[in-house]
């Protein structure tokens, strides 16, 4: 039907093996940036789109939160912090942990006390 599209859940597109695939954020675990693709990891195979760390933070601000100037992490999937000898990581709940650079560190711990 017409509404259809309003209700259609945030997703990010990607390209696999000349498909267009549609990936539902809520399936996103972290976002890794690679020279001038980034890296989408879910809990399945990782895919490859062409958007910016960037201007995924910025449309998805209630959804991503950056860890480092090449990660973005889902804040659904914020487990915790680990101390480790080169500094902190965050985890994730499915038991990754991505290093947590200085810059970031405070407004990751904001948004830990609130999940």
């Amino acid at each position: 039907g017409a509404s259809a599209g309003n209700t259609r859940e945030p997703h990010l597109q990607t390209r696999i093996r000349g498909e267009i695939r549609l990936i539902p954020l809520r399936e996103v675990h972290y976002l890794l940036a690679d020279a001038k693709y980034v890296e989408v990891h879910t809990g399945q195979q990782g895919a490859l789109i062409e958007d910016s760390l960037v201007s995924l933070e910025e449309r998805f601000p209630q959804h991503f939160l950056r860890v480092h100037r090449n990660c973005l992490v889902a804040i659904s999937q914020l487990a915790g912090l680990r101390r480790t000898a080169g500094g902190v990581c965050v985890a994730l709940r499915s038991g990754v942990e991505l290093e947590v650079s200085r810059r970031n560190m405070a407004q990751l711990r904001r948004v830990l006390r609130e999940v």
